[in-house]
C-alpha cells in the first residue's frame, strides 16, 4: 500500500474456523487473515482443504494457489533394493500427531507380518514415553527412533521406506485443514 514491495504473497501453512481458545483472540486471527487475503496478489496454500475454504471466502481461482508442504518424491533417491513392509513417519514428538496410534498398528500387524518396520524420524517431548511405549509392547526390533535429520538425510531415508505417514491427533484445531 505504501510502494515498498511489488508483489505479496500471502502464504499459509495451517488455518482454524477456532484458532485459540479466547474469542478475542481467535476474532483478531479471522481479521488479520481476511486482512491479508484482501491485500496479497497471490495466496498460497499448504493443503487441498485450506484451498477449499480460500474458494469460499471468495478468494480468486488465479490468486488460489496450492503449494504443498511435501517432498518432491521424484526429486528423492531411488533404492536399489527398497525395504519391503517398511514404513516411515517423520514428524517431531508432538501432541497434535498421534505417534500412539501409529506403534499401536505396528503392534497388531506385526502379528501376521513379523518383518514389518517402522522407523520414526523426529524428536521432541513424547520421545521418552513413546520409548516407553515400544519397549512395553516388545517392539524393539520393529520400530527405529532415528532422531532429528538434516534434510538431505531425511530425505535419503525416506527414499528407502515403502510407505510414509503422518497421523493428526486432532486434538489441535488446525489439523483438520
Amino acid at each position: 500500500m505504501i510502494g515498498k514491495i511489488d508483489k505479496l504473497i500471502f502464504y499459509t501453512a495451517d488455518y482454524s474456523e477456532k484458532r485459540f481458545d479466547s474469542p478475542i483472540l481467535t476474532f483478531i486471527y479471522h481479521f488479520l487473515d481476511q486482512l491479508s487475503l484482501r491485500y496479497s496478489d497471490s495466496v498460497w496454500n499448504v493443503s487441498s482443504r485450506i484451498m477449499e475454504r480460500r474458494t469460499k471466502q471468495k478468494v480468486p481461482k488465479e490468486k488460489n494457489i496450492y503449494v504443498p508442504n511435501s517432498p518432491l518424491l521424484r526429486l528423492m533417491p531411488k533404492p536399489k533394493n527398497p525395504q519391503k513392509r517398511s514404513i516411515v513417519f517423520m514428524a517431531n514428538f508432538i501432541s497434535s500427531l498421534d505417534h500412539k496410534l501409529v506403534i499401536r498398528v505396528i503392534y497388531n500387524l506385526r502379528k501376521k507380518y513379523k518383518d514389518i518396520k517402522l522407523s520414526l524420524i523426529g524428536s521432541g517431548d513424547k520421545e521418552t514415553e513413546l520409548k516407553k511405549l515400544v519397549k512395553k509392547l516388545n517392539l524393539d526390533k520393529n520400530i527405529d527412533f532415528l532422531g532429528f535429520m538434516d534434510h538431505k538425510s531425511a530425505l535419503s531415508q525416506i527414499g528407502k521406506e515403502s510407505v510414509g505417514i503422518a497421523i493428526y491427533s486432532n486434538t489441535m484445531p488446525w489439523t483438520y485443514y
